[in-house]
Order: structure tokens, then sequence, then C-alpha cells
């Protein structure tokens, strides 16, 4: 898979039917999954495109670039859906996570100001919450459960992993304890969500889990 004037620079799969691509031509490339063969070629952005994530329930690619515009569309009709800009005061390099429920989170991490905004948008690009952490984000991680709530962390290189929107109707969602036993036995770069499951690699070696 490759475009026509540039490398690949992000990717996501989208389901399990397609593959969407972009990179420093600006352009998304939606692929068949199954056989790697292009679809369509879609020219929204007028940026090099620097993060892409999806979720086929909802018909959803969002897509940023480095003016740190964000186009929503559609992998299923070729379609723009719609197109929002992130408010940064300095150069920042984003990426975006596209949720279960649907929304959009968007971290954008300042190298002047050394740290990192995330935003959560729904589709019509609405703030839904927005918080400051004092590091680069390296990983937004998100799962959805029956009640429909939705634990998300934020994962970084120095102090490994957060979480995002903790407080929920005045209480945190997971305590303070719990996430400095997590941070003391992980491996930031091995670490998954599944339902209420946090797995995550050991420095040692061993897999271990906790629920949510």
């Amino acid at each position: 898979m490759t475009h026509e004037n540039c490398v690949v620079d992000c990717l996501t799969s989208i389901g399990e039917n397609y593959i969407v691509t972009g990179g420093s031509d600006s352009a998304l490339y939606v692929w068949d999954a199954n056989n790697f063969n292009k679809i369509a070629a879609m020219q929204f952005h007028s940026f090099p495109i620097q993060s892409i994530s999806g979720n086929i329930d909802y018909d959803v690619v969002a897509s940023i670039d480095i003016s740190n515009t964000i186009f929503i569309t559609s992998p299923t009709e070729k379609r723009l859906r719609n197109s929002f800009s992130l408010e940064t005061r300095a150069l920042t390099v984003s990426t975006l996570h596209v949720t279960e429920r649907g929304e959009i989170i968007g971290s954008s991490f300042s190298e002047v100001l050394k740290s990192t905004v995330v935003n959560v948008f729904d589709l019509c690009g609405n703030v839904l919450y927005n918080e400051k952490f004092p590091f680069e984000i390296i990983g937004i991680m998100t799962s959805i459960l029956r009640d429909f709530q939705m634990p998300a962390f934020v994962l970084s290189k120095s102090d490994k992993i957060h979480p995002l929107n903790n407080r929920v109707d005045g209480e945190d969602w997971i305590s303070k304890i719990a996430m400095r036993d997590i941070k003391a036995s992980m491996d930031s770069e091995w670490v998954f969500m599944k339902s209420r499951k946090l797995v995550f690699l050991t420095p040692k070696g061993e897999v271990k889990y906790i629920i949510l």
C-alpha cells in the first residue's frame, strides 16, 4: 500500500474491510483490507496528515493534519461529513483516537510548552471535555462497558499511564492507590484494554491484568 507522491505516515484499520492511510500528499487513501487494493483517494486536507483513527460502527474516519484541522469522513460513502480545527497557541504534534462511543479524542503536544492538551469532541466538533498533562502523550486507550461508561487512559514515556477524566459523578473511577500500583509494575509500551480488564506486561516479562 503506497501513495503516488509520498510515503505513508499514518494508517488505521476500520472494521474488517477497510484500511485508511495518510501522508504528506494530504490525501486519504481507502484500501480493501482483504486484498490491499485501493478503493478510493479522498483529497480534503490542504496540509500533510499526521494521525488517523476510525470506527466502522459509526462509519467514521477522523484525520488531522499539521495545521491541526480535523476532517471527519465516511469510509463507506467516501465523502466528507464535517471538519473543525483545534485551538492551539503553539506548534503541536497531534494524535487522534475515535472511541467506541463515536467520540474523538485529540491530543496535541507542544514542544515549546512541554505539555499536552487532550480534548474530547463529539462528531460535530463540540468539546465535551479537556485536560492538560505536563508530558508528551504517546498513546490513548479506551474501552466500552455494558453501562456505556468509557474508561480511558493516556500513555506517556516518562510517567507511564494516567486516567483521562477520572472524576465521574464526583468520584474517581480508579483510585490513586490503584494507579500507583499499576505504574510501579507495568511497561507502558505493552498495555491494552479489553472490556473491564487493563492488561499489561511487567518489566520482568510477566503478563498481568486488573479489573477496572
